[in-house]
């Protein structure tokens, strides 16, 4: 009876384990099919109907390490039509004196949008305990601290949920 516990404990837990680790993977270095993936799903629970309409390098301020998803919005008439989501790119197992090139892997970095829909996001991957009504009267930025264990040097990522001054927008970005 006592291994049947213990046995079921220890499923229980690795389940718990492994719950966990799945909301973690989108801190991961994703490639960029992975990132554009983790884009369709952040804007999918959005409303205003927004449509893929290009990705690349942020030209406009001569960062190649971040890199721009573009939404669009047919249905949406003011600024909030356009909808970006970032990424820090680095290039990760290359060694330039072995003269091996590496990969790039792509780090969400931000996005922003109206509260109703970045909240979904930050309830399910960052905060699932986040109270939507109480989170909304908040004027000032909320961070949160996720633990991710698949780096040693640094096991934290920290996450901010910034309001605009007028609170009509809000920003989800991602600090490593």
């Amino acid at each position: 009876m006592m291994k049947r516990i213990l046995a079921l404990f220890v499923i229980l837990t690795l389940a718990v384990v492994a719950a966990n680790a799945q909301k973690t993977t989108w801190l991961m270095g994703l490639s960029k099919d992975s990132a554009k993936v983790l884009c369709d799903n952040i804007v999918n629970n959005m409303r205003g109907g927004f449509k893929f309409k290009y990705a690349e390098p942020d030209t406009l301020n001569n960062r190649p390490d971040i890199y721009i998803f573009y939404y669009k919005s047919d249905s949406i008439k003011t600024d909030a039509s356009l909808m970006t989501v970032t990424f820090d790119v680095r290039n990760e197992g290359g060694n330039q004196a072995l003269e091996i090139q590496g990969s790039d892997r792509y780090y969400l970095g931000s996005f922003i949008g109206r509260y109703l829909d970045v909240f979904p996001f930050w309830k399910e991957y960052v905060d699932p305990n986040a109270d939507k009504i109480e989170l909304s009267n908040k004027s000032i930025s909320t961070t949160k601290k996720i633990y991710y264990p698949n780096d040693p040097k640094n096991n934290f990522r920290l996450v901010y949920l910034i309001p605009s001054e007028d609170r009509s927008s809000y920003e989800i970005e991602i600090k490593f």
